[in-house]
């Protein structure tokens, strides 16, 4: 049987400053790597083969696996999509994270540049276990638009 660990989601952004400002200041991830490299034109399937991007992997508590990349194409950059969505389709992914503090985060980022999707809210799930667990969810998409589900573990 095959083994496989989950390791590192890339997420393409357009700003990777403002991408970091989101995932490292206000969510407080760490620097993993961080270097500016060139396409080999292989792997991955880019209009430009040789495209010159600036990658930042950033990694939570765990010291090998839940991490996200954060990859800016510098050169030639990548047009932003036309449209804004509001709704997940096929082919979006959605991140979620555990967080101590719900409140906290939803405070640094009200009025800044992300379309909030649920406001704070309590609510209780079914675990794999049978037992059921109290969360404070937080739901956005970011600058990027990407999907971000933000959880607090309630007692």
């Amino acid at each position: 049987m095959v083994e496989t660990i989950v390791r590192r989601t890339t997420l393409i952004v357009a700003d990777i400053e403002k991408s970091r400002e989101f995932y490292q200041q206000t969510l407080g991830m760490t620097v993993f790597w961080e270097d500016d490299f060139v396409l080999s034109g292989k792997g991955l399937p880019a209009d430009d083969p040789h495209a010159k991007t600036h990658l930042v992997i950033l990694k939570c508590q765990d010291p090998s696996i839940g991490m996200i990349g954060l990859l800016e194409f510098i050169d030639p950059p990548l047009p932003k999509p036309a449209e804004q969505r509001d709704t997940l389709r096929i082919g979006d992914i959605v991140l979620l994270l555990s967080v101590d503090d719900v409140n906290e985060i939803y405070e640094k980022i009200k009025g800044q540049d992300y379309r909030i999707v649920a406001e704070p809210h309590d609510w209780e799930v079914t675990g794999s276990d049978g037992a059921v667990m109290k969360l404070r969810t937080l739901s956005l998409f970011d600058q990027d638009g990407y999907f971000v589900e933000l959880n607090q573990t309630l007692s």
